[in-house]
C-alpha cells in the first residue's frame, strides 16, 4: 500500500507548530545564554531535534519542518554538520574540575577561561552553565547535548550529589 502524502492543511500545520517550538526554544537560549553565538544556536538546535526525536515527543512531520528550519537559521554559522553527531560545534579548551566514574568511563566537569561550567565526556562538551551545580544535576539527568558516541548519560547512573564527585586528575 503507497505511504500517503500529507495534505496542504497538515504540512501547514507541521510548518505552525515548527516554528512555534523553534521560537520556544530561541528564547530559552536567549535566557540562559548571555551571549548567544551562531556555534551555540546550532548546538542547542541539535540537541532539540535529537531530543524530540529519541522521545518522539513530536510528530514527524512537524520534526521535519524544525530541522529544516533550524538549519535555515542556524546552519548560516560556522557549525556546517547541525544534526550531526560528529559534529565540532561543542568543543572548547577547559580545565577538568571534577569527574565521576561511570562503567562506560569518567565523566568530567570543566570549567572554560569565561567562567562557565561544562559536562565533558570523551573530550566533547555537552553544555554550557553558569553554576557547577547546573552543570552536574542536568549531566546526571542526561539533560545535556547528546555525545557523538550517543552515549545515555542519564543511564550511567552519575550523582546528581557534588560530594560524591572527585578531583578530576584523581580520574586521569
Amino acid at each position: 500500500m503507497p505511504k500517503r502524502q500529507p495534505n496542504r492543511a497538515q504540512m501547514l500545520q507541521a510548518r505552525v507548530s515548527a516554528l512555534e517550538l523553534l521560537l520556544q526554544q530561541l528564547v530559552f537560549l536567549m535566557e540562559v545564554e548571555p551571549r548567544p553565538t551562531a556555534e551555540k544556536v546550532a548546538a542547542w538546535l541539535t540537541v532539540c531535534h535529537t531530543r524530540q526525536r529519541a522521545t518522539r515527543a513530536t510528530d514527524p512531520r512537524t520534526l521535519e519542518a524544525f530541522a529544516s528550519l533550524a538549519r535555515k537559521v542556524a546552519g548560516a554559522g560556522s557549525c556546517k554538520n547541525l544534526f550531526s553527531t560528529t559534529s565540532n560545534c561543542m568543543k572548547t579548551p577547559m580545565k577538568l574540575l571534577y569527574g565521576f566514574k561511570t562503567r562506560k568511563g569518567p565523566v568530567f566537569i570543566g570549567q572554560t577561561p569565561d567562567g562557565r561550567y561544562h559536562p565533558v565526556w570523551q573530550s566533547d562538551s555537552l553544555g554550557s552553565y553558569h553554576s557547577i551545580t547546573g552543570a552536574i544535576e542536568d549531566v546526571a539527568g542526561g539533560h545535556t547535548f547528546t555525545p557523538p558516541d550517543g552515549t545515555d548519560l542519564g543511564s550511567l547512573g552519575i550523582s546528581c550529589d557534588p560530594s560524591e564527585w572527585v578531583r578530576a586528575k584523581e580520574l586521569m
